[in-house]
């Protein structure tokens, strides 16, 4: 059954923004053909943001040189670099997308936005021109626009929009079974689906809202997960169930349930913690994203 309450919002024509963080700069296989098939699916506009960091690119020697001596050329100056990797980025991305055009044979608004600066800034920029948008990025820090895990978690805590983390190289597919994480408090995470109503409505996924408990506080979390599932079947139409596992690790508890179900996508909604439980559900979230196997969406 689709869910009328989404229905009901997408009515008022509001369009989605696929944002996709540019990763030509990576080692390892690009999700831009991923973004644009979804963008093809929810019928969206793409915006393709590059920024040159000044952090990754350095002083060269030029290509150029006396060819009478064995002296290096000298070296490029800052604004030559930018220049240069500028252009470099344009001719990797217009490459990658007459390929993918021909592929995908649907008319999609695409943007370039390549310019010098740091990606926080441009991406920002971006959502804020829409009322909806879903920032890709590839899970796979690339040492050039994320240097860590650590930084690219930040970044998705930072930036008010959805952000979906996609393994490299991956296809993109229909999420039928979603595996939300969330803590059950204050009806949290079930609100924050609003924010993906457009994915909702067209993919009427069956979703699975869990949390892990220790054996002493497992009642505690039940009875927040039942009325939680109260909550739930008054205000969303969708299918939802719930789940409290048990067990000492929660990383390991979630991990271990994941591998079990393999889910088409994980949705991670917490409400916002306090410093110590930040650091401890930050670094769930890394190790989650360590393993590079399933598409994340961190939700605010």
């Amino acid at each position: 059954m689709v869910n009328n309450k989404i229905m009901k919002q997408d009515m008022n024509g509001e369009k989605t923004k696929i944002i996709i963080v540019s990763d030509i700069r990576g080692k390892k296989q690009s999700i831009l053909p991923f973004g644009l098939n979804l963008a093809k699916y929810l019928q969206a506009e793409v915006d393709i943001v590059h920024n040159v960091d000044v952090r990754s690119v350095h002083g060269v020697p030029s290509s150029y040189s006396d060819s009478q001596t064995i002296k290096p050329g000298l070296k490029l100056t800052y604004d030559k670099i930018i220049e240069r990797e500028i252009m470099q980025a344009n001719r990797i991305l217009d490459e990658v997308l007459s390929k993918e055009a021909s592929k995908l044979n649907f008319p999609l608004t695409i943007n370039k936005v390549i310019k010098e600066g740091r990606i926080i800034k441009e991406i920002k920029d971006s959502a804020e021109r829409v009322a909806r948008s879903i920032i890709l990025m590839n899970e796979e820090v690339d040492d050039y626009i994320f240097h860590s895990q650590k930084e690219m978690v930040e970044f998705v805590e930072s930036v008010d929009a959805v952000s979906l983390l996609v393994p490299p190289g991956s296809n993109f597919q229909m999420f039928n079974d979603i595996a939300l994480i969330t803590d059950f408090s204050n009806n949290f995470g079930l609100s924050s689906l609003s924010k993906i109503t457009s994915l909702l409505q067209y993919m009427n996924p069956q979703i699975t809202a869990i949390d892990v408990a220790r054996q002493k506080r497992y009642l505690e979390k039940k009875l927040k997960c039942e009325k939680w599932q109260e909550y739930a079947e008054k205000e969303f139409s969708g299918d939802i169930k719930t789940m409290v596992l048990k067990g000492k690790t929660h990383a390991r508890v979630l991990q271990q349930y994941i591998n079990k179900v393999k889910p088409d996508l994980i949705i991670y909604s917490y409400r916002k913690p306090g410093f110590i439980n930040r650091v401890f559900h930050n670094s769930l979230l890394e190790k989650l994203l360590k393993k590079k196997q399933y598409p994340i969406m961190y939700l605010h």
